[in-house]
């Protein structure tokens, strides 16, 4: 299970000094691992991408989500597949757009909207973390940088996972008190459901995976070259309030 939040502009420090106030044994698990991956804007529930740009293992990685919980803990597939243009050779795997044509031959047409479909270019920089406590076996927090290219914008994406027990995360979540983690800068979920936790609703509301990321960025350009001026996500220092 996988809850995940993003935030306008660079946290991570931010992030750290928070989270050691509220969570008395977490630390980082190595150093920060730095890569750029090419993602494609299919749908907020179908995300495609090429990790290290599509060169490092020439595939394709397509995820679909397969559940959603009330308080937002989504569950993943995963498949990859060969890059189609790889078999053309690596001028053609390289070039701008190759990702997203190779893209539009491995998803099933359905989950593609040639409107709003592009690529988009991330530069992440992940630092993991552990949590030592008993009560929350299992944990897996991820704190990164995403610097989107060619705007330059930066976002903090702060994620939490379990293999198999989505409490487990929201109980991390409230004893970090993590709502009050810069709300003002955390992006909001265009995800529509019924079914919500009332009691939690900003849980729901707040969590957008890398598809629905990946989507946000797209409809950000597509704003901006309809109206003019860049909207405020991408353009502006100051974020807005979602």
């Amino acid at each position: 299970w996988e809850w995940r939040l993003f935030f306008h502009g660079d946290l991570r420090e931010a992030f750290v000094r928070f989270a050691e106030t509220t969570l008395k044994h977490m630390e980082p698990h190595g150093p920060p691992e730095n890569r750029t991956d090419v993602y494609v804007s299919c749908s907020d529930a179908v995300g495609a991408k090429a990790r290290g740009g599509g060169f490092a293992d020439g595939q394709i990685e397509v995820k679909v989500r397969t559940d959603r919980k009330r308080r937002g803990a989504e569950m993943w597939s995963k498949t990859r597949t060969p890059r189609p243009s790889a078999a053309e050779g690596a001028e053609n795997s390289n070039a701008p757009g190759s990702v997203l044509k190779d893209v539009k031959l491995v998803v099933s047409a359905s989950d593609w909207n040639e409107s709003t479909a592009m690529e988009v270019v991330a530069f992440k920089s992940r630092t993991m973390f552990k949590v030592h406590e008993d009560r929350f076996k299992g944990i897996h927090m991820e704190c990164t940088l995403v610097r989107v290219d060619p705007e330059g914008k930066a976002f903090t994406s702060i994620c939490l996972e379990h293999k198999k027990d989505p409490k487990v995360i929201y109980a991390v979540i409230e004893a970090m008190n993590l709502e009050a983690f810069h709300p003002e800068q955390r992006l909001a979920s265009s995800y529509q459901s019924a079914d919500v936790d009332d009691e939690y609703p900003w849980m729901n509301s707040s969590v957008v995976g890398y598809p629905e990321f990946a989507m946000f960025v797209a409809r950000s350009r597509i704003a901006s070259a309809s109206s003019g001026p860049k909207p405020p996500e991408l353009a502006g220092d100051q974020p807005r309030d979602r």
